[in-house]
């Protein structure tokens, strides 16, 4: 198990040097064999994930390299990735100011990475370097980049280093990432290399994403300070109270000053506070007998119906089959 676990680390730190131009570190196989244990099967399926990543990476590496000649391009002729990875834009990024003065005092050191626009002549898109992008458009200069056919799930890969040469994304932004790049058909393991985590986590990772309305999620922003275990909470009491409730609850909010003043974590806090303070959703008991209880909740165009099978009988899965039948029984009547 320990030498299985450390050649996955070390296949973690080979992807993160991927880009970079030292080498990646020599590791020395361990000396004997790991011991077999009931987890060895999904360690193995974890390395092989990382083999592959770990492959598609230095093929894009290699691909970059074949087109690496530097071009200065207008900033107008350019526009950012096809898909978004941060909330906030980049100009607006800590240390975004420290960049255009950098890059106005000593020039642009490093190059962007771009592909041609795809139906738009002399237009590009960029898979990197976004920063540097805003700072020579700021700064009214061309900005140095190398131009490479790549397709999308390439672009995916190369967005993974500018995420590793700043400040990682947040466990929302990573969310969102997930989430926008599975609407998009992306490969789970493609996802993984961008964002530098196991394909184990996409899931979780999309899954918390749909669980929250975008709209709770766009108003409170990154908030940094805020794990998987806090989202995670925050969408158990958005399901558990509804997701009306839940937006009755950002609208009761957002209208304050006091919302715009706070920071991303406090509006986090905030939002979490309010909502715990909405009563629950009242549900009506239809019935309850013999470790069975059915209830419903809401009234008009919008009703939910509950059932609580205490004995576990398959009454729950037994409704979902009938149900579609019995539906169209009464709209034939």
């Amino acid at each position: 198990m320990g030498a299985s676990m450390s050649k996955a680390s070390e296949r973690a730190q080979r992807m993160k040097a991927m880009f970079s131009e030292a080498p990646s570190p020599v590791v020395e196989d361990a000396a004997k064999p790991a011991a077999r244990n009931p987890s060895a099967g999904s360690v193995r399926s974890l390395e092989a994930s990382f083999s592959r990543i770990e492959e598609e990476n230095e093929a894009l590496r290699r691909h970059i390299a074949e087109s690496a000649q530097v071009v200065e391009l207008d900033p107008a002729s350019i526009e950012a990735s096809f898909v978004k990875d941060r909330m906030l834009p980049v100009d607006i990024d800590a240390g975004f100011l420290d960049l255009v003065e950098s890059i106005r005092s000593n020039g642009q050191q490093v190059p962007i990475l771009v592909r041609p626009h795809a139906g738009a002549p002399e237009q590009y898109q960029i898979a990197y370097g976004h920063r540097r992008w805003k700072a020579c458009a700021e700064l009214s200069q061309k900005v140095k980049a190398v131009v490479a056919m790549l397709d999308d799930e390439q672009m995916v890969v190369a967005l993974g280093k500018e995420n590793a040469e700043r400040k990682n994304l947040t466990f929302i932004e990573q969310a969102l990432f997930a989430q926008s790049l599975k609407a998009r058909n992306t490969r789970r393991e493609t996802i993984a290399a961008a964002l530098s985590v196991p394909p184990t986590n996409v899931s979780k990772l999309t899954t918390l994403a749909a669980a929250i309305p975008r709209e709770i999620i766009e108003a409170i922003g990154p908030a940094p300070k805020i794990g998987r275990p806090r989202w995670e909470a925050l969408a158990k009491s958005v399901d558990a109270n509804g997701r009306k409730v839940a937006l009755d609850a950002l609208n009761s909010v957002i209208r304050f000053q006091a919302w715009n003043e706070k920071s991303s974590d406090e509006r986090f806090g905030f939002f979490v506070k309010t909502l715990s303070a909405k009563p629950q959703i009242e549900r009506s008991i239809l019935y309850q007998r013999r470790g069975i209880s059915v209830s419903s909740s809401g009234e008009g165009v919008s009703v939910s119906f509950k059932v609580s099978d205490r004995d576990s009988t398959g009454l729950a899965d037994h409704l979902r089959n009938e149900l579609p039948r019995l539906i169209e029984d009464y709209l034939n009547r």
